[in-house]
C-alpha cells in the first residue's frame, strides 16, 4: 500500500500524531489536506477511517470546542456581538441592500459591527441569502436578519442560516416580546428547533454550537408604535431581549406625523426610550442616515446604531457628482 499522508495546510498548531505502516497524520487546529494516490474512492474512505481510528484510539481529541481567531482578526463562533453589548460598548452597523455576496464582501471591508439583512421589506427570504451570513461571520461581523413578522418559522430559519442577531418588527407589548424570546432561544430558555445548518457551511463544531448557542444569540426587538411606547416598562422587564430598536418611520405614522421622523412627537419618544433604558441590560437602538443626527442619538444614549445604507449614500454621492459636473 502506498504511503498516504494527511498533512498540515495552515493553522496555529499541529504535528505528527501517529505513524504506522507508512501512514502519517499531521493534524492542525484549522484544516487538513488529504493526499491519496493510486486508490479507489472506497479504499480512500477506508484509509481515512483507519487513520482516524488509530489516531483517536490512543490520543486525546484533536479538536477542542473553542473560538477560532481568523486571519481577518474576526471570530466565526462565537461572534462577540452579545458580549460587547453586555459590556456596554457602542455598536455600529449598516444595511446590506440586496443579498449579493460581492456587495456583502465590499461592505465588510468597512468593518461594521453588524450587517443588517432585511427580509421584512426586501423581496426575498432566507433561501436567497446562501452563505452570506457565514461570509460575514468569517470577518468577525455579526449578520443581523430582520424577519417579516414575529413568527417562529421565520425566526428559526434566520438563525439557522447563520444570523447572530435576529430583529423582530412591530412588538407592541410584553406578551409579544415573550413570544419572540421563546422563538429565538433553544430550551430551556425557549422552544426553537435544533438544526443550525450554517454550522455545516462554516465547518464549526455542531454539538458545541448547539450547547452554547443561547449564549451567542442576540435578539433585537423593534418598538414602532405608540402602543409599544406606552407598554415600554413591561417590555423592558421581559428577560432575553438584548436590544430595543426604535423604528422612526413607523413610529411617525403611529403618532400621526407619517414620514416626518423629525417631528417633536417622534423625537420625544426616541429621547425618552434611551433615558429609560439607562442602567438596564438592554441597549437602545435605532436606524438613521444623517451623521449629525446619529451623533446626537449616540449622545442621548443609543448604543446600537444602524448607519444608513451604502445604496442610499452611494446614490446621493453619484447625484452630487453629476450635478457638480453639469454646473
Amino acid at each position: 500500500m502506498s504511503a498516504c499522508s494527511v498533512r498540515r495546510m495552515e493553522g496555529r498548531s499541529g504535528g505528527l500524531l501517529q505513524e504506522s505502516a507508512g501512514w502519517q497524520i499531521d493534524v492542525t487546529i484549522c484544516r487538513v489536506q488529504t493526499c491519496l494516490y493510486g486508490h479507489s474512492a472506497s479504499s480512500e474512505w477506508q484509509a481515512v477511517q483507519a487513520i482516524l481510528s488509530v489516531a483517536l484510539t490512543d490520543k486525546p481529541p484533536i479538536f477542542e470546542p473553542q473560538s477560532l481567531e481568523h486571519s481577518s482578526g474576526g471570530y466565526m463562533y462565537p461572534n462577540p456581538l452579545k458580549a460587547r453589548l453586555q459590556a456596554g460598548e457602542t455598536i455600529l452597523g449598516t444595511v446590506l441592500p440586496i443579498p449579493s455576496p460581492q456587495l456583502a464582501g465590499m461592505l465588510l471591508t468597512a468593518k461594521p459591527d453588524f450587517l443588517w439583512i432585511d427580509t421584512e421589506h426586501g423581496p426575498y427570504g432566507t433561501e436567497s441569502l446562501g452563505a452570506i451570513p457565514v461570509q460575514a461571520r468569517a470577518k468577525g461581523v455579526a449578520p443581523m436578519i430582520r424577519v417579516a413578522w414575529n413568527d417562529p418559522a421565520l425566526i428559526k430559519k434566520a438563525y439557522d442560516v447563520g444570523a447572530v442577531a435576529v430583529m423582530v418588527p412591530q412588538i407592541s407589548n410584553a406578551e409579544e416580546a415573550k413570544l419572540a424570546v421563546r422563538y429565538a432561544k433553544y430550551a430551556p430558555m425557549g422552544e426553537r428547533g435544533l438544526s443550525p445548518n450554517w454550522v455545516l457551511t462554516a465547518g464549526e463544531d455542531w454539538n458545541h454550537v448547539l450547547k452554547t448557542a443561547n449564549d451567542e444569540t442576540v435578539l433585537v426587538v423593534q418598538i414602532e408604535s405608540q402602543e409599544a411606547y406606552d407598554n415600554l416598562d413591561e417590555i423592558i422587564e421581559v428577560p432575553g431581549i438584548d436590544v430595543l430598536l426604535v423604528g422612526p418611520l413607523d413610529m411617525s405614522a403611529s403618532v400621526g406625523t407619517i414620514s416626518d421622523t423629525g417631528s417633536p412627537q417622534v423625537q420625544a419618544i426616541m429621547k425618552d426610550v434611551a433615558k429609560r433604558l439607562e442602567g438596564s441590560k438592554i441597549a437602545a437602538g435605532t436606524t438613521l442616515g444623517d451623521v449629525d443626527e446619529i451623533k446626537e442619538k449616540l449622545d442621548w444614549g443609543y448604543r446600537f446604531m444602524n448607519v444608513g445604507s451604502a445604496l442610499s449614500y452611494g446614490v446621493a454621492q453619484v447625484a452630487a457628482n453629476i450635478e457638480e459636473l453639469r454646473s
